[in-house]
């Protein structure tokens, strides 16, 4: 995953002049206090960097990240010259590990610290109740963490982070189904992927799965008999309620070949003008199978 990926700040590739001009050029507020935290001259200009990129990213990046267009722009505003030699050397000096928690009072930002952590792992954990995608849960994390003007880590943990609490999420769900199914669940579910004396040498699940035959009089006997199959498997429904309807959604969309092939006789039998009306409603047979399937394994 890239950050182009979420809503994490970055630098665009290509700014214009007006764009210079609105986010990187400093304020008179802004050159007084840099001139009362900068000791030396020298300093200034990685100070100033400093200030404006963090304001626009919300972390901080040593100026050999930053475009040359935004460092050519702050320093024609503060009427310094460019010296990338100087830049780099200021990238490794005390001053700018000062300059850190300068700019951070001046903005009223706090650095992401342990309890910044402890925050982002519950809203993370939170999010993944109802999203599914890695990037929704990180720009949820993102939008927590400036709310309450904490420092943006860097990316890739954020990324594993977000992993971490939907696999966390996902798991207490399933273990929830595991739990409420109680002895009788597990075994009508492993019963699905066993063999037996079947001649065709396949399980009941291999028969659940697969497409729907051609519209013959055979082929519409096959369609029945799945249509009761599917009916005496959702008895379990029940357990699924406290399942967000996103996450019955996410595994309903991956059990859909399971369904498809009963639509047309769900809508006969129902006399339904849209068999999703019901099939949402009340059959949530796929996404039960999915979450039980994802606990046995």
């Amino acid at each position: 995953m890239q950050p182009s990926d979420t809503a994490y700040p970055r630098f665009k590739t290509r700014l214009t002049p007006a764009e210079l001009e609105r986010f990187y050029t400093p304020t008179d507020e802004e050159l007084a206090y840099c001139a009362s935290v900068t000791l030396a001259p020298t300093t200034r200009l990685g100070f100033v960097v400093l200030l404006k990129t963090f304001q626009r990213l919300g972390y901080f990046v040593p100026s050999k990240e930053v475009p040359e267009a935004i460092i050519e722009h702050i320093a024609t505003v503060i009427k310094r010259r460019v010296d990338r030699k100087v830049l780099r050397g200021y990238d490794q000096s005390e001053a700018r590990r000062k300059h850190l928690a300068a700019v951070r009072k001046f903005l009223g930002v706090k650095p992401f610290t342990a309890q910044g952590k402890t925050l982002l792992r519950a809203t993370f954990s939170e999010a993944a109740l109802t999203k599914e995608d890695v990037a929704d849960i990180v720009n949820v994390g993102i939008e927590i963490l400036v709310r309450h003007c904490y420092e943006l880590p860097a990316f890739d943990p954020l990324v594993r982070e977000a992993r971490a609490g939907r696999v966390a999420t996902n798991q207490t769900l399933y273990e929830h189904v595991q739990c409420a199914l109680e002895k009788m669940g597990p075994a009508f579910l492993d019963a699905l992927f066993v063999v037996g004396d079947d001649s065709r040498r396949v399980s009941p699940w291999h028969d659940l799965k697969q497409d729907a035959a051609k519209p013959t009089v055979h082929g519409m006997r096959n369609l029945l008999a799945r249509f009761d199959q599917l009916t005496a498997l959702s008895s379990y429904n029940a357990v699924l309620r406290r399942f967000p309807l996103s996450k019955l959604a996410s595994g309903l969309w991956r059990a859909m070949p399971l369904m498809r092939p009963v639509w047309p006789i769900w809508h006969r039998r129902n006399g339904m003008p849209s068999p999703w009306r019901s099939f949402v409603s009340d059959w949530l047979l796929s996404p039960m199978i999915f979450a039980m399937s994802s606990v046995s394994r």
